[in-house]
């Protein structure tokens, strides 16, 4: 159960990385909802709360690259834990 609750904060990383190194265009997609959707196989209200968690829970990136903490760091790092 520990395992299954960190799971979240995995897809939350891959997602914001994804993010930090393509586009949805590049995916063939006009946004990161409609490219979710397509390639998870998801529909987009699920695409789109997956990219509001992700917003709030994935580490971030500034402009000059430096690596920001998640909006949201108690609830991102109980959730790495598995607590959560």
């Amino acid at each position: 159960e520990t395992v299954k609750c960190r799971l979240p904060a995995v897809e939350h990383r891959a997602l914001a990385r994804l993010q930090t190194e393509t586009t949805p265009a590049a995916l063939g997609a006009k946004s990161w909802r409609e490219a979710l959707s397509v390639r998870w196989r998801i529909s987009t209200s699920e695409a789109n709360r997956r990219l509001a968690e992700a917003e709030l829970l994935a580490p971030r990136q500034a402009f000059t690259g430096e690596v920001l903490p998640p909006r949201l760091p108690a609830t991102a790092a109980a959730q790495a834990h598995g607590l959560i």
